[in-house]
């Protein structure tokens, strides 16, 4: 079910599975830093109301390049969150905006949060890995 939607962001859940996914659209090429502060805030609230295990973000239209102070930002204010939401598998489906991409990745890898985390090139592979039981952590 849809809980949260604005130009930049749709935030969708399905309790029963603990499953939530975060789609970003084409409007982020023109989104600042402080509306993706607020956008992932939102998204934090979301995880803590809903407690999802596994996080599909869907980043394939993502096109704002997120700097390393804004990177400093959502490890110090999100990922703590997230975990303490129980996340513990994201599937990121990547951006075709090179830059955009190697930035995602590094706000997650640079995290020193431990969350079991792969990067894929269509939605059905992300979900399959996503959905498998055996691959989260207990």
């Amino acid at each position: 079910m849809q809980v949260y939607q604005s130009k930049y962001l749709t935030l969708e859940v399905i309790p029963e599975q603990k499953f939530m996914q975060v789609s970003w659209s084409p409007a982020t090429a023109q989104m600042t830093d402080e509306i993706f502060k607020a956008e992932l805030t939102r998204y934090a609230e979301v995880a803590e109301q809903y407690r999802p295990e596994k996080c599909l973000i869907d980043t394939s239209v993502f096109g704002m390049t997120i700097v390393p102070e804004t990177q400093e930002w959502v490890q110090a204010n999100i990922h703590s969150r997230s975990l303490k939401a129980g996340i513990k598998k994201f599937a990121y489906i990547v951006s075709q905006d090179i830059f955009a991409q190697l930035s995602i990745e590094q706000t997650m890898e640079e995290s020193g949060f431990v969350f079991t985390t792969q990067y894929f090139d269509n939605q059905q592979q992300a979900m399959d890995w996503l959905m498998a039981e055996s691959e989260v952590r207990k």
